[in-house]
């Protein structure tokens, strides 16, 4: 049962940072990679989402990445690999036993305080540093 809640919670995650965001044109988009810690401890588990910030300019797909076992995480939206380039917020969603494992305010991209430039051109490297509670 917790699996499964657990499962719908991502899931809804997902649909939230992507619903009403497709169009017929693919914006430009650019490699982001990095590793999630908290208090300098890799996470293991989770997402991690970068939402383009419309009062910075950027407007359109959400990118997602999976945080592996080693803390890493690479973004991809629904059109490709990367993440669009521009201003993005972003937000960690990590769960242990069906519940939040990081401090609330990293659910919220809003909130979170975790900001990131995606540059064309270029490998974008963004290591998401977590501090506990």
């Amino acid at each position: 049962m917790k699996q499964a809640l657990r499962r719908l919670s991502i899931l809804s995650i997902v649909l939230t940072d992507v619903g009403g965001c497709l169009s017929g044109d693919l914006p430009e988009l650019a490699p982001v990679t990095g590793k999630v810690t908290l208090d300098g401890k890799p996470i293991k588990t989770g997402l991690i989402s970068f939402v383009p910030d419309p009062a910075r300019g950027t407007d359109g797909t959400p990118g997602i990445g999976n945080i592996d076992e080693n803390g890493t995480y690479r973004i991809t939206t629904l059109e490709a690999d990367g993440a669009q380039v521009g201003f993005h917020k972003v937000r960690a969603y990590v769960l242990a036993g069906g519940v939040p494992a990081i401090p609330e305010r990293y659910l919220d991209p809003e909130t979170s305080g975790l900001t990131f430039e995606v540059k064309a051109g270029q490998d974008n490297v963004f290591d998401v540093e977590l501090k506990g509670r």
